[in-house]
């Protein structure tokens, strides 16, 4: 496989599927089920059982949904300032628009507004906008300057 990728537990990968087209989200090139010891020697996680989708990100790139089936852990910090939490970014076209369908869906929003980097070196002219997963994780949609 060429490109990157990029990994996120989703307590429910079916709601966060239900999820992934509202923020700009790919197509699901492949999904399936693993309990094979080998996941569990993978991932670290004793008699491991999850579900997971691959999600085209454009580019080569994949987005990998996971869902633990057993065993299953508390939610992690919702904060983003929380050590070792991460965010994914995923370019969009027509950020304000997005902005609008979300709230209006009822999308938990981080940020006040979307927000354009002054002064930021390559992502000057970037807008940005935080927004929830439906496990809390925050997703940043950026959309780049025309040109």
């Amino acid at each position: 496989m060429a490109g990157a990728a990029a990994g996120s537990a989703a307590g429910h990968l079916r709601e966060a599927l239900v999820h992934r087209p509202r923020v700009g989200g790919g197509e699901v090139r492949v999904a399936g089920q693993a309990h094979a010891p080998a996941i569990a020697e993978l991932t670290g996680v004793a008699g491991a059982r999850l579900r997971w989708a691959d999600l085209d990100a454009g580019g080569g790139r994949v987005v990998e949904l996971l869902e633990y089936r057993h065993p299953q852990a508390p939610p992690a910090p919702a904060e983003p300032n929380a050590p070792g939490r991460a965010h994914l970014a995923l370019a969009v076209a027509d950020l304000d628009g997005i902005a609008d369908r979300l709230r209006g869906a009822g999308v938990g929003i981080r940020s006040t507004r979307p927000v354009t980097l002054e002064d930021a070196g390559e992502w000057t002219g970037v807008s940005c906008l935080y927004v929830l997963d439906p496990d809390g994780l925050t997703v940043e949609l950026l959309e780049r300057p025309a040109g």
